[in-house]
């Protein structure tokens, strides 16, 4: 199995597997935020995130949702597309084209947003939203902070690009 090997961020896709047959099993139903605006009438909704867009999403996350027919959200690190252990524009594409996964922004480079400049700050949030949209054909609803760090200010630019904040 290929998959990030950090026993705080990650687990090992079997664990995985067990934890959305679970839950499945359970009656929960997966979705994404493209599913929010009908919640209401959803049994048991429950959204699954994965961050900064490791290459393990596809190979490992990817055909599992697949088979078990569940949905999740997949935040990039815009800027680390195509790079060694991350997502290509090819494997983002395809799993948005299924509509098992809402590929969702991380920023361009993963900093911290409360820390930036006005412009940088700008940039980190339209510029990876852009990306996102170039590559999916659909625009992102949301931005997932970096290491959750975030202010009013963040939150004021951020919501001039994104329905929420993850």
């Amino acid at each position: 199995d290929v998959f990030y090997n950090d026993p705080v961020y990650s687990m090992h896709p079997a664990d995985l597997k067990e934890h959305i047959v679970h839950l499945k099993n359970l009656g929960y139903t997966y979705i994404t935020l493209d599913d929010l605006p009908e919640i209401a009438q959803i049994r048991k909704p429950v959204i699954m995130t994965f961050d900064d867009g490791y290459a393990d999403n596809y190979i490992n996350l990817f055909p599992l949702l697949k088979k078990q027919e569940a949905k999740a959200v997949v935040s990039v690190i815009c800027g680390e597309i195509g790079a060694k252990g991350r997502l290509t524009e090819q494997q983002i594409r395809e799993m948005s084209d299924t509509g098992l996964v809402s590929v969702e922004s991380h920023t361009m480079s993963h900093q911290a947003l409360d820390t930036m400049s006005e412009a940088q700050l700008e940039y980190e949030l339209w510029e990876s939203k852009r990306r996102i949209g170039w590559i999916t054909g659909k625009e992102p609803a949301a931005i997932c902070y970096p290491m959750g760090r975030c202010s009013e200010s963040v939150i004021l630019c951020a919501k001039k690009y994104y329905s929420y904040g993850i």
